[in-house]
């Protein structure tokens, strides 16, 4: 997954880099920000995550990471 499909997914969700972060499981955005930016690479568990992401929205997405 490139760096552009990433933030385009990100967009597309209406999500801010913040709220991903938080969804992705990541401390804060500067992770995001810095994959967006080509920074960090983007591993498959995360390139995974942001297909799920795509395909079946956040509602459905957190229905299977949100820790009960």
């Amino acid at each position: 997954m490139t760096k552009e499909t990433f933030k385009a997914i990100r967009k597309k969700l209406g999500l801010t880099q913040g709220q991903l972060a938080d969804l992705l499981y990541y401390q804060n955005k500067t992770v995001i920000c810095n994959i967006e930016a080509g920074r960090y690479p983007i591993g498959d568990l995360y390139a995974t995550c942001m297909r799920l992401l795509e395909e079946n929205g956040v509602e459905f997405y957190k229905q299977y990471t949100e820790l009960k």
